[in-house]
């Protein structure tokens, strides 16, 4: 059996690399988080921002504060069950900020019983993960690229 993998070398590494990819990124967590490149439930998101919805899907985002995207999240957000408390976290990006939410839709979704959290990226992932541990209802708005 040790000569097979001896033997197939190119072969071993990728069984090895594909064992340690699936157990570094988690089910329905983020694993791997830096600029230009995440991890969500083991599928990798490079050159797009994310939306995370509250059931776990995953819709990739063009340009977070272009207005057509900002409509999409918005009616994903609208569209969550009314009076279940839901917390909207919101990654302002890796390294510098590079988006914000206007107080404008801070206070409609506020209005509507989201809380919200601004925080960098980095600290964003975290704080998902931990809330999806802990399985509190949760979205994600989440700045991946520059």
């Amino acid at each position: 059996m040790v000569g097979f993998f001896w033997k197939h070398k190119l072969f071993s590494l990728l069984i090895f690399l594909s064992a340690a990819y699936y157990f570094v990124n988690p089910p329905h967590k983020i694993g791997i988080a830096a600029e230009n490149f995440v991890v969500y439930n083991r599928i990798p998101i490079s050159f797009f921002d994310a939306y995370i919805a509250s059931d776990g899907s995953l819709k990739p985002i063009m340009n977070i504060s272009g207005v057509d995207d900002r409509r999409d999240w918005m009616e994903s957000l609208r569209n969550e069950t009314p009076g279940e408390d839901l917390q909207l976290i919101v990654g302002t990006g890796f390294g510098r900020q590079s988006f914000l939410l206007s107080d404008t839709i801070a206070l409609q979704l506020s209005a509507r019983n989201i809380s919200i959290s601004q925080v960098p990226s980095a600290l964003a992932v975290q704080q998902y993960n931990a809330a999806i541990d802990q399985h509190r209802k949760v979205a994600m708005l989440l700045s991946v690229r520059r």
